[in-house]
């Protein structure tokens, strides 16, 4: 509960002023102001991740460690649902962060356009949500508690059904656990080869000939590749 409560402040509070810094910052550049809409909608979902943890907290100090908003069926849907719709966009996000400035060490001269990040974000944070939603309504998914994991989660079956396992229900729920599971698992891959891959260009342009522009531009992509090594950790 301690650490819920840790991650909820700190993460919240972190993330809102990163956030704030980043909305605020002014830059004529495409690819600086491109990086920074990017990190704008990094720390927005980010944030929101961290505020999700407050019905974890309120679980974890109750006496049944359910609470009142898990307990709550539509709440579990909604929370359930959007758990992974946020979860699986801060992995999008990432993948996109860490592609957009391996792009930048190969080819120099790119200019990236500074609408994608919330052209890219917005269209996959609909289409994510519509699936989701779409699939609760459309009773393919339910949700259900688990006191253990203090958290509700997407499931195949109805939970207080014992369900008839035939052949094509066992394929559908296979299928969908692949969606759910594995897709974001698998988006570890090209993430971790642009990693490496940021690495040795970055090495291959410390010997180059470099200006305050270059060093700046080396510096920027220090950070990511950071953040991307701390992202491929935890995942």
């Amino acid at each position: 509960g301690g650490a819920h409560v840790l991650v909820l402040v700190v993460g919240s509070t972190l993330n809102l002023l990163t956030f704030i810094y980043f909305a605020t910052f002014n830059t004529r550049n495409d690819n600086s102001n491109y990086f920074k809409r990017l990190y704008v909608v990094i720390t927005f979902v980010d944030f929101w991740i961290c505020a999700a943890l407050l019905p974890v907290i309120e679980a974890t100090f109750s006496a049944n460690r359910e609470g009142a908003l898990f307990s709550d069926k539509s709440f579990c849907d909604i929370w359930a649902a959007l758990w992974n719709l946020l979860t699986s966009m801060s992995i999008f996000l990432v993948g996109m962060l860490s592609i957009s400035r391996l792009t930048i060490l190969m080819y120099p001269g790119r200019i990236l356009n500074p609408r994608l990040p919330y052209i890219v974000s917005g269209t996959f944070f609909m289409s994510a949500m519509i699936v989701y939603y779409g699939l609760l309504i459309s009773k393919v998914f339910y949700s259900v508690y688990h006191p253990r994991n203090l958290k509700c989660s997407l499931i195949v079956f109805p939970p207080d059904k014992t369900p008839n396992l035939t052949p094509t229900l066992l394929y559908t729920e296979a299928a969908i656990m692949i969606v759910l599971f594995f897709i974001p698992l698998v988006s570890v891959i090209p993430i971790t080869i642009s990693f490496i891959l940021s690495l040795v260009f970055l090495k291959r342009s410390h010997y180059a000939s470099a200006n305050a522009s270059q060093r700046m531009h080396r510096e920027a992509t220090k950070t990511v590749i950071i953040v991307t090594l701390v992202y491929i950790i935890l995942n």
